[in-house]
């Protein structure tokens, strides 16, 4: 042993001998712990301090009842020993029901999932199924319909797919038929929340008040004002002045709907970059939309060729 020596707690160099305890200083050992602030009490001594017995008042994780628990015990991380007040957690679930509520003794971290399954509806209100509770909350949106004169409400969940069937103010027009209007696509209707006051045409005069190019106003056209909505968008003569998804300005004059395909010529280079392919504008737009990616020439792979020389050149 060196000439010089500290005590178990580090306070005193060459303690006094102690026949109970040799090396010790036979102080308070006061050292402190890393799992609290409370010293430890004992008299100095060799090894860990023991886990601290200090009383404390802690709420239980489920109702923040006041428990009683030694010190150690509230600090401690593993969940199995962390102090609970026994009775059933009670606490709502994440389905958001206010009815369901956590049966589990109180415990720490997150309640489990509700298992009640429940029948939901879609936005049209013409199909349901079963879904775990609380499935799709955040996108509930408040529908209603008459039905054989009967008033219904519901919150659907979810849009099942199907073409819409109800009909515009106009009582002519279904929604699932307008796709195109004013000359700009958009998807067609499906399945979606309803009102019992029916929705404007789209088609209706006083929702389309230009030609469907958009360049002039339709009260400085002949047939002004249309009558109601089935009566033809009048057009204005002018080259239509949209571009289409190529980048290429539509070749015909002012008219409704979508705009014809590109048949314009463009260069692109192949993959390897060694030859300029001429393709159709339309044909490299359907390659694009379908995942096919660059154009490919004929020419064997330079990048290939030297791989496959210098695989069969170190074999040789």
């Amino acid at each position: 042993m060196s000439a010089h020596h500290r005590c178990f707690c580090g306070r005193m160099t060459n303690p006094p001998t102690n026949q109970v305890a040799p090396h010790s200083c036979a102080d308070i050992c006061s050292r402190k712990r890393n799992t609290c602030s409370h010293s430890c009490p004992l008299p100095c001594h060799p090894g860990p301090c023991p886990p601290c017995q200090v009383a404390l008042v802690v709420p239980c994780p489920s109702h923040n009842y006041p428990l009683t628990v030694k010190c150690h015990m509230s600090s401690n991380k593993s969940t199995s020993m962390t102090p609970v007040c026994g009775t059933d957690c009670g606490r709502e679930l994440s389905c958001g029901n206010m009815d369901h509520m956590c049966d589990s003794p109180c415990h720490y971290g997150p309640c489990r999932p509700c298992e009640i399954m429940e029948t939901v509806r879609c936005y049209c209100g013409n199909h349901s199924k079963q879904e775990a509770c609380g499935w799709n909350k955040d996108k509930e949106l408040y529908s209603t319909r008459i039905v054989d004169g009967v008033e219904e409400h519901w919150k659907g969940r979810y849009n099942c797919g199907e073409p819409c069937d109800q009909f515009f103010d106009c009582g002519v027009h279904p929604c699932k038929e307008v796709s195109l209007v004013q000359g700009t696509k958009a998807d067609r209707q499906t399945c979606h929340p309803h009102s019992v006051v029916p929705l404007p045409c789209p088609y209706s005069p006083s929702k389309i008040t230009r030609c469907p190019c958009g360049a002039t106003h339709l009260s400085d056209l002949p047939n002004y004002p249309r009558p109601d909505c089935l009566a033809p968008v009048p057009t204005c003569g002018q080259r239509c002045p949209k571009e289409r998804p190529c980048g290429h300005k539509c070749p015909r004059t002012c008219h409704e709907g979508s705009c014809p395909p590109c048949h314009e010529e463009v260069v692109r280079p192949c993959r390897c970059g060694e030859s300029q392919l001429v393709v159709g504008c339309d044909v490299l737009r359907e390659r694009m939309e379908q995942g096919l990616g660059e154009m490919t020439c004929e020419r064997v792979c330079k990048a290939l060729r030297k791989w496959v020389v210098s695989t069969f050149m170190g074999l040789s």
